[in-house]
């Protein structure tokens, strides 16, 4: 076949525009009759004609093969790269939205990319992360509920922390300590994330 399709992303629009055409066009011809029973011999036919008339044996020995499906698969790749990934908010309004508030999710989860890269101790990070959601609290508190866990890395294993995992019906029935101790194991929970 001469004229292959390039796989570039300018004609990309045009060409989904006539592949389109041309299948709705096949579908909508009445004179084939696709053979539903591969047994019969007038399947054999059938089947050999679309082999001659669709070229594909010349396509598969031509030279430019591995350059046009590099170029195919490239042209994939830049399409999976524009797909957004979850992000971190994501992941924390994934696993803790249904009880949480998302604005609390979303400043535990710019806190902790802010302070994720920093030279600060794992105790130090916690309490900077959920600083801003839990204002009410002075630092010496905060780390009060993040020592328990800071303690905790120092194993490397990263253990998942049971508070995480608890389930809670409403966030505004905790109180107040409830509260800076579930988001501090979101917080660490969102570290460990970033970290990973």
């Amino acid at each position: 076949m001469q004229n292959q399709p390039n796989y570039d992303e300018q004609n990309y629009d045009q060409r989904w525009g006539r592949i389109q055409q041309e299948l709705l066009e096949l579908i909508l011809e009445e004179d084939t009759v696709y053979p539903w029973n591969p047994a019969k011999p007038e399947a054999e036919a059938y089947f050999a004609a679309l082999s001659i008339d669709s070229g594909i044996d010349d396509w598969l020995d031509s030279e430019d093969v591995p350059q046009r499906s590099e170029n195919f698969f490239s042209l994939l790749d830049r399409c999976w790269e524009s797909v957004p990934s979850k992000g971190l908010e994501g992941l924390l309004s994934e696993r803790f939205g249904k009880f949480v508030p998302a604005e609390l999710l979303r400043a535990i989860a710019t806190g902790a990319t802010q302070v994720v890269t920093s030279n600060l101790s794992h105790l130090d990070k916690l309490v900077q992360s959920v600083k801003p959601v839990l204002s009410c609290w002075a630092e010496e508190d905060l780390e009060v509920f993040a020592r328990p866990l800071a303690y905790a890395m120092r194993g490397k294993n990263h253990p998942e922390v049971a508070i995480v995992n608890e389930e809670i019906e409403a966030w505004e029935q905790l109180s107040s300590v409830e509260q800076a101790r579930y988001a501090m194991a979101i917080a660490n929970y969102a570290l460990l994330q970033l970290q990973e």
